[in-house]
C-alpha cells in the first residue's frame, strides 16, 4: 500500500497522470492527491527496504507506457491492510487512465478443456 501511494504521489506531483481521463472519470482526486503527501518515494522506499531511485523510475516507466497489467486478488489482499493495499493499487491505474485500455486488464474467459 505504501509503494502504491508513493507511486501516486510521484506521479501527481510531477504531472505524470492523466489529466484527461481523471477529469473526465474520476471522483476525489484532489483528496487523493492531499491524502498521499505524506508517502514520499523515500518514505516507502524505507519502509520496503529498497533503494527509492527504482520506485521513482517504475513511476515513470508506468505512467508513458500505453499497456500496463496491474494483478491484484493474489496475496496482496492476504494481510491486515489487503482491501486498502489493493483500493491503492487500483487508484494508480485510475489517474494513469488505464482503464479501459485493451491489454491493460483481464477479462474473465471461461477456460476451454483441453484433457
Amino acid at each position: 500500500m505504501a509503494i502504491a501511494l508513493a507511486l501516486v504521489r510521484e506521479c501527481v506531483e510531477h504531472q505524470l497522470y492523466d489529466k484527461a481521463f481523471v477529469a473526465a472519470h474520476a471522483r476525489g482526486f484532489e483528496a487523493l492527491a492531499g491524502a498521499c503527501q505524506e508517502w514520499t518515494i523515500e518514505r516507502a522506499a524505507a519502509l520496503a527496504r529498497i533503494e527509492p531511485e527504482p520506485l521513482r523510475r517504475l513511476a515513470r516507466e508506468i505512467a508513458k507506457r500505453k499497456k500496463i497489467f496491474f494483478r491484484v486478488g493474489w496475496g496482496l489482499e492476504r494481510n491486515r491492510n489487503g482491501t486498502d493495499a489493493v483500493r491503492a493499487v487500483l487508484m494508480l491505474r485510475a489517474i494513469l487512465g488505464k482503464f479501459g485500455v485493451r491489454g491493460s486488464g483481464s477479462r474473465s474467459r471461461p477456460r476451454r478443456d483441453t484433457g
